[in-house]
């Protein structure tokens, strides 16, 4: 079974102890909600840029967004994202080449969210950074929703000359009656990249079903 995980070059509420310290977020054990569209941005290079115990932020919308400011470098970053049910579903940025960036500031923009079975809604496009998605379809060109992890991620550059290269290793919520996965055989899962047209095939994938994990690089 293949998994399509959407990777696009491409209020704020908080609760109990959030802080920040030299543009940095400590999230301890707080959980920040990003809502209708906002970005949470976060200035500090280094990848203790957000730090935290058990806290994590909830996107859960297609332009709900992290946007790690990260310059050049070439590091591994962890976006500390979870679902509104509490499951912890980081997204992790390993940049193996750090890009060329305009003026400094260089981000990294990461959002996530939650379909119905048949993987809609697709994501639209809102923020102009990519084609808007408009199928499902496998090598084919059938319908492979039924095959699909219940999620988009969106991963997008912004502000660099040159893209970085990166490694990104994606958490599905595998767990409850509402999770990502529908029965589907974690073992197999690899990730799936749009184009802007169509879905590209994956050359090389790492699946994790311990961690509930797969990795791939874009």
């Amino acid at each position: 079974m293949l998994n399509k995980f959407s990777i696009i070059l491409f209020v704020l509420f908080t609760s109990l102890n959030a802080s920040s310290q030299n543009n940095a977020l400590q999230l301890n054990d707080a959980v920040i909600t990003i809502s209708n569209g906002a970005v949470l941005n976060i200035n500090q290079i280094d990848n203790t840029g957000i730090t935290g115990n058990t806290g994590y932020i909830v996107s859960e919308g297609e332009t709900n967004s992290i946007a790690w400011n990260t310059n050049g470098e070439t590091q591994t970053y962890s976006f500390p994202f979870g679902t509104q049910n509490g499951d912890f579903i980081p997204v992790i940025i390993e940049k193996t080449s750090g890009g060329t960036c305009s003026g400094n500031e260089g981000s990294i923009m990461v959002s996530t969210y939650p379909t119905a079975f048949d993987n809609r809604p697709y994501p639209s496009n809102s923020n102009g950074f990519f084609g808007n998605v408009t199928n499902m379809n496998g090598a084919d060109g059938t319908d492979n929703s039924i095959n699909v992890v219940d999620r988009f991620w969106m991963i997008n550059f912004n502000n660099f000359n040159i893209n970085p290269i990166v490694s990104a290793t994606f958490t599905y919520d595998a767990i409850g009656a509402n999770n990502d996965i529908s029965g589907l055989q974690e073992e197999n899962l690899v990730a799936q990249q749009w184009n802007g047209s169509s879905w590209i095939q994956p050359t090389s994938g790492i699946a994790d079903p311990a961690n509930d994990q797969v990795k791939e690089s874009t």
